[in-house]
């Protein structure tokens, strides 16, 4: 059961000699239905049908609560029928752009519940029809409605309220017809002659703007704000508009405070200026939302939000390419949910403190830049919201708001302090590093987007981790190199590389859940002073067209394990490679290993093995450096492979090898796939251990075949372009090209011949004129001598339509015999086709059909035509033709 509930509002009288053409606030006795708003008119109210008042809450009357306010609900049951609010008609003659202001509120108000707000105006022919402005929002929350700016000789308004049910109360306030006040000389804002209500730079109206009054600067004109001032909107002209731009300064540490959900705008070449008045402030105290459009230029010392409803929330929405600068503070605070969001484009500079206090959030989708003075902190129990796209570039010692939310896509993070940083502990998009100093991090946090440290800034891991967890492409980028405690890769991206580095990095620790790191020619070294396990597993991210360093540490690793582990492969293919070793070794070594799938200039070399087998063909296009460094011993053994190197007939034919030489013991390849062979050497040197190592067979039959870099289709106007690009070819007879529309039906398209065994990058491409119409699928079949052969990944080409066009050939034709061919053509219908001579008369009628693939192709045979010139008509609905010539 509801509680009866006593509402209290606070009216502040005003001054209505300041420009106020009729305001009514209220104050006559409780329970009153009508009364005398000011400066004149009667006001009346009407419930016809509505249940009598029950002693214990209003019904459509003066709140008897003593508050001061009008009532529309009682606490035993709904109003019974519709009450009706009327203002007195009140006259506008004199008055440019005057506006309807009301205050509303709802307490526990629901669906079949109303108040709506209605004006009448006449613009010479009497009051025209009630117009909506304003309706209250269900629930419990308060408004400010507001109507457009309204010209004309009167104006009369209406209120309109219902409730259905007990407890559920309408309240209105504080309705107050207002003009909009222009100014008209360089002058002081509280100065009567500063203003007129006509035009700008028009006759003097005497008086002055309230709270409830919106004001226009412009015409050339400077107006200064000389003590704590007000408005319901205020709009600053630009260079563009009547009269020229206007400027509003401050001569010393005032308020100018937008009330009333006023709007706040200036125009290109107007301005809002502190006059060098550090506390100069713009104050949003009212309880509703507002919105600033700054073209111009808009700086001030503070800029102040707080919402003190218990019940609605307020939004502030700054927009605007204009130069926006808070010289000092940025205060949102609030009782209630409160926000201020900056659009994409907006550009803030802010010199002083940022606090966001209790549940305020400030929602940042444009560029805010935070001075570096030592001041300039973002703080408060709040949240701060990067937006898709925006930056926010921070220069505080510390970063303490209780929320940062910085994932949305493509927004930065820098932290740009001359001087020491923190990086709070949460999760980035893109995090910049810059200017000087050490940033630091409190904890582990991710980062989805890029990491970029310039300047002289320097980082500083503190032993946590960095997850790179992004699910597009990431780079590091970082001046000399970029050290981690600990960094882990989860990127989800679809296409390789998931991350790129653009310097050397160094880490403790290594984990890859998911994710390839294209090296781009730099060295990924895993331990500062032992090797640490890379604790991830191998088949989820590799690194690859780089260096991959790690510390021999001093104990024993058994081999395959990922104590002597290094991830590393191709852009396409995991190729892993482990050193083990059987004894300790000295301190201070490293190994260091890159892979590399092109290929290389040796070509054509069989070595002898050890074992029974005589010679070993060697894979020259793919190979793994290893090179040592420092003072070690120890004995060693290598263990390599992957996939991408051919599927082999078996793993006793795969050897590990050198180009031109064997040393150490053979070990038969040791794995479950096919596709994925690893084989071994051991009792490895250092020395030994620093060489070039290959994949070899000992069987011609075994497929070591070609390493396709790339297969493409691609769409252009109504034929598909296929390429395609070997690194290397053994063995390699032909390409078949094949099609389908269903995955299980493929057609052959043509053949390409093949380099057989080659060791440089080869080229090839096809187009295929008469493609398929819809979705269909293209493969490459790679064929060797011994009749062997591999099929690619499929590429999707989608065709919606095909341009319709046909050929003739041979042109002249043969013994009067050619062929007529026609692309592009709905299977379903018939192609009538005629062939006529110079005069019009006709030699040859026929109608074709297409086949599946919208393809006409026949041979014409005209016996009895006399040599000449004859037109092949093709659809006479489009007039397609073509000249055949007959000899």
């Amino acid at each position: 059961m509801r509680k009866p509930l006593i509402i209290l509002v606070l009216t502040l009288f005003v001054n209505f000699a300041f420009g106020q053409i009729w305001q009514e606030v209220f104050d006559e006795a409780a329970s009153a239905t009508s009364g005398t708003g000011s400066p004149s008119g009667a006001w009346t109210s009407t419930c016809v049908g509505c249940n009598a008042r029950d002693g214990f809450g209003n019904l459509f009357e003066v709140s008897t609560t003593g508050a001061g306010f009008f009532s529309a609900g009682k606490t035993n049951g709904g109003m019974g029928a519709e009450g009706v609010w009327t203002s007195p008609v009140i006259s506008i003659v004199g008055f440019t752009d005057i506006k309807v202001y009301i205050e509303t509120g709802a307490l526990f108000t629901e669906v079949g519940d109303y108040l709506r707000v209605y004006y009448r105006l006449n613009t010479g022919a009497g009051l025209g029809p009630e117009t909506l402005f304003h309706t209250a929002t269900n629930g419990s929350v308060t408004s400010v409605g507001t109507s457009p700016a309204l010209n004309g000789t009167q104006v009369q308004f209406v209120v309109r309220a219902f409730t259905d049910a007990a407890f559920d109360f309408f309240t209105f306030d504080n309705i107050s017809v207002t003009n909009t006040l222009f100014s008209r000389a360089s002058a002081v804002w509280a100065t009567a002659g500063t203003w007129s209500a006509v035009a700008v730079n028009g006759v003097s109206c005497a008086c002055t703007p309230t709270q409830y009054t919106s004001v226009v600067v412009g015409g050339g004109n400077t107006v200064t704000i000389g003590a704590n001032a007000a408005a319901a909107g205020l709009q600053v002209n630009g260079t563009a508009d009547a009269g020229g731009a206007g400027i509003v300064t401050y001569s010393g540490n005032f308020n100018l405070d937008i009330s009333l959900g006023g709007a706040l705008a200036t125009n290109t070449g107007g301005q809002i200026t502190s006059g060098g008045n550090a506390s100069s402030a713009l104050t949003f105290t009212d309880n509703q939302s507002h919105t600033v459009t700054n073209a111009g230029s808009l700086s001030v010392g503070d800029i102040t939000i707080t919402n003190s409803s218990f019940f609605t929330p307020t939004v502030i929405t700054v927009g605007g390419a204009g130069t926006f600068a808070i010289t000092d503070a940025l205060t949102l605070s609030e009782s209630s949910i409160q926000s201020a969001t900056l659009t994409s484009g907006v550009t803030m500079t802010i010199g002083g403190a940022t606090t966001i206090s209790n549940t305020s959030t400030f929602n940042n989708n444009g560029t805010v830049t935070m001075s570096s003075v030592a001041a300039a902190v973002l703080s408060g129990s709040g949240s701060w919201v990067q937006g898709v796209g925006s930056t926010l570039n921070y220069s505080g010692s510390t970063l303490t708001v209780t929320t940062l939310n910085a994932t949305a896509v493509t927004n930065t993070v820098d932290y740009r302090a001359v001087g020491a940083q923190s990086i709070k502990t949460t999760s980035y998009n893109n995090l910049n590093l810059s200017t000087s100093g050490a940033k630091s991090a409190l904890a582990s946090f991710s980062v989805s987007g890029n990491w970029s440290r310039t300047g002289a800034a320097t980082y500083t891991a503190g032993g946590f981790t960095v997850t790179l967890n992004g699910n597009a492409a990431q780079t590091i980028s970082a001046v000399g190199g970029e050290t981690f405690s600990g960094l882990t890769t989860s990127n989800t991206f679809v296409s390789s590389p998931q991350i790129t580095l653009n310097n050397d990095i160094t880490m403790a620790s290594l984990t890859m859940n998911s994710g390839n790191i294209a090296l781009n020619g730099n060295t990924l070294f895993l331990g500062f002073a032992t090797g640490l396990a890379h604790t991830g597993v191998s088949t989820k991210g590799w690194a690859y067209g780089g260096n991959f360093r790690r510390i021999i540490p001093t104990t024993a690793i058994a081999i395959g394990t990922v104590g002597g582990f290094f991830p590393v492969g191709t852009s396409t293919d995991f190729r892993p490679f482990y050193v083990g070793k059987n004894n300790l070794a000295g301190s201070g070594g490293n190994i260091t290993l890159s892979h590399t799938g092109a290929a290389t200039t040796t070509t054509g070399l069989s070595i002898a093995d050890t074992g029974p087998v005589a010679t070993i063909i060697i894979r020259q296009d793919s190979f793994w450096a290893c090179s040592t460094t420092g003072s070690t011993t120890g004995t060693y053994g290598v263990q390599y492979g992957g996939t991408g190197l051919g599927t082999v007939v078996s793993l006793n034919d795969v050897r590990s090898c050198l180009v031109n030489s064997i040393f150490g013991t053979n070990v038969t390849a040791t794995t479950v796939s096919l596709t994925d062979p690893r084989v071994e050497r051991s009792g490895l040197t250092l020395a030994q251990l620093a060489s070039n190592f290959y994949v070899g067979s000992t069987n011609a039959a075994t497929s070591l075949p070609i390493e396709l870099l790339s297969f493409n289709a691609i769409l252009v106007s109504s034929e598909v372009h296929l390429n395609w690009s070997t690194a290397s070819e053994l063995n390699n007879d032909f390409f078949t090209l094949e099609r389908a529309s269903d995955i299980e039906k493929f057609e052959k398209v043509t053949t390409v011949k093949g380099q057989g065994t080659l060791n440089s990058k080869t080229d090839y491409s096809f187009m295929d004129e008469n493609p398929l119409l819809g979705v269909s699928y293209y493969r490459l079949k790679q064929t060797d001598f011994d009749g062997k052969f591999t099929y690619s990944t499929l590429r999707k080409i989608e065709i919606t339509e095909i341009e319709t066009h046909f050929k003739i050939y041979p042109n002249p034709a043969v013994d009067r015999k050619f062929t007529f061919e026609m692309t592009g053509i709905n299977s379903q219908n018939e192609v009538p086709l005629k062939i006529i001579n110079l005069q019009g008369v006709a030699v040859y009628e026929a109608s074709f059909k297409a086949d599946e693939s919208g393809r006409i192709s026949t041979t014409i045979q005209l016996d009895n035509a006399a040599s000449g010139v004859y037109l092949v008509i093709v659809n006479a609905a489009t007039g397609l033709r073509k000249k055949i010539v007959i000899p």
